[in-house]
Formats: C-alpha cells, sequence, structure tokens
C-alpha cells in the first residue's frame, strides 16, 4: 500500500495527484469517487479570484472586511469558518485562509458574467444560478466538479494551458477538455 492509500484508509475519499509539466496522473485512490461529481467547495475561490484579477475587482492593496458572518439575499447568513472572522484581507490573504466571506463580497464585484466566463476558461459549465452568491465560494445550486476534474483545474491555473482530465498518458493526446 502506497502513501496516498494509506493516508486514506478505509474513508470514502479520493486522491489525484497530477504531474505539473505534463498533466499525467501519478496517483489516483478511488477512481469511482474520482469520478463523481460534487460540488467543488473552496477550489472554486481560485476560479473566482482568476475573474476578480481579470476584471481588476481585485487590485493590489485592496482588502474587504470579514467579520464571521455575512447576509446575502438568497442564501440567508454565510459563514466563515473563523467565528470571529478574519477582519480585513487582501486577496493573497483570503486565499492563504480560505475566507467564505471575503470571497462572497469578490463575488459580487465581479460579477455573474465575468465569474461565468472565468469558470468556462477554467473548463467550468453547467446550469448555474449566479444569482445565489455562494457560487463565488463553490457551494449553492450550481457547479458540480469530479476530483479528476478539479486536478485539471488546478493544473491549469498552475500552468496556464486549458483545463484537462489527467490520464495516465500524456495528456496533449488524451483527455478531452475538463466539462463540468
Amino acid at each position: 500500500q502506497g502513501p496516498c492509500e494509506r493516508l486514506v484508509g478505509d474513508r470514502p475519499a479520493a486522491v489525484v495527484a497530477v504531474g505539473l509539466a505534463d498533466g499525467r496522473l501519478r496517483a489516483l485512490v478511488h477512481p469511482g469517487l474520482a469520478a463523481r461529481p460534487t460540488p467543488p467547495g473552496s477550489v472554486f475561490k481560485l476560479v473566482t479570484a482568476l475573474a476578480a484579477l481579470k476584471v481588476g475587482a481585485a487590485p493590489p492593496g485592496a482588502t474587504l472586511a470579514c467579520r464571521g458572518w455575512l447576509r446575502v439575499p438568497r442564501a440567508g447568513v454565510v459563514r466563515c469558518w473563523k467565528p470571529e472572522g478574519h477582519g480585513p484581507l487582501g486577496l493573497e490573504g483570503a486565499l492563504a485562509a480560505s475566507c467564505n466571506l471575503y470571497f462572497v463580497q469578490l463575488g459580487r464585484r465581479v460579477g455573474p458574467g465575468a465569474l461565468r466566463q472565468a469558470a468556462a476558461t477554467c473548463g467550468l459549465r453547467g446550469p448555474v444560478d449566479l444569482r445565489d452568491e455562494r457560487v463565488a465560494i463553490g457551494e449553492g445550486p450550481g457547479w458540480l466538479a469530479t476530483p479528476l476534474q478539479v486536478a485539471g483545474l488546478a493544473r491549469s491555473l498552475a500552468t496556464g494551458e486549458p483545463a484537462r482530465v489527467p490520464t495516465w498518458s500524456d495528456a496533449s493526446h488524451q483527455g478531452g477538455p475538463v466539462s463540468m
């Protein structure tokens, strides 16, 4: 049993490891779960950040405040994982802290059109209600992604190459664009 299998153990979880240079799978634990779509959650914050950078909604030095909770029209109250909040955060700090409230607010600034465009750039598609502000943090009615697709998305953001579902063979010849 390898280190990834030992890490997961008997838990219902998947592990996908992808080579950054070639996009090939390096490890895959629980392939059935790795191909099962679920809401992407905090991984989607990277897409929201990409959208913000493209439209200038997160300029250097700009901050948004996290006080631990935020009332949003369609979702009610969205809470941060840190009950007392993070205080003012910039984009880099919000990514490091994985602050839900920062990204809900950033999603408001970005707007639904830019968010949908950034998602499409990353290979994400699907019927998503962009009026629900939780989509900016990968929650609510909307995006579904498999762990394999998320691995392709992460590699795409790291390399600037198109998002592709990783395979065991050369990614330039195998694996189509990520579609979610």
